[in-house]
C-alpha cells in the first residue's frame, strides 16, 4: 500500500541470523509474524525506526496534520500560538515533503513522493 517491498523470507525482514533463528521457532513464514513482534523486531535500515513503523507513524502524522481544523479552516494565523509569528513562518514555508525529510535520516525533500490513495 505504501510502496514498501514485499517480504518473501526472513532474510528480507532481518539480516541477523540469531534473530531469524528465533523468529523461525515461532513463525512458519515471514508473513505470519505478528504485528507487535514485527514492529519491535524489524531491522532498522535508515534512521532510528524500522521501515514499517516509520511508514505507520508518518501516515498517521500526515493524516493528523491535514485533518486538524487549523489546517482546514484557515484558523492558523501568524499570532495563533506565537505573537512573534515564528511558528507560522516555519509552518507556512514548509511542505509535507520537507517535514518528512527533516524526520528521516539522510533524506532529501526532493526524494519524497506522496501518493493520494482513495478508498
Amino acid at each position: 500500500r505504501f510502496g514498501a517491498p514485499e517480504l518473501h523470507n526472513f532474510k528480507d525482514f532481518h539480516s541477523n541470523p540469531d534473530v531469524i533463528k528465533e523468529l523461525k521457532k515461532s513463525y512458519e513464514s515471514v508473513n505470519d509474524i505478528d504485528l507487535y513482534v514485527g514492529l519491535q523486531n524489524q531491522e532498522v535500515q535508515v534512521g532510528i525506526f524500522p521501515p514499517l513503523l516509520t511508514t505507520m507513524v508518518l501516515a498517521h502524522a500526515v493524516h493528523g496534520i491535514f485533518s486538524h481544523r487549523l489546517c482546514q479552516n484557515g484558523d492558523f494565523t501568524e499570532t495563533t500560538f506565537d505573537p512573534a509569528g515564528c511558528g507560522y513562518k516555519i509552518f507556512s514555508e514548509s511542505s509535507v515533503a520537507s517535514m518528512i525529510a527533516r524526520n528521516v535520516a539522510n533524506m532529501n525533500p526532493e526524494e519524497v513522493s506522496l501518493e493520494v490513495i482513495k478508498h
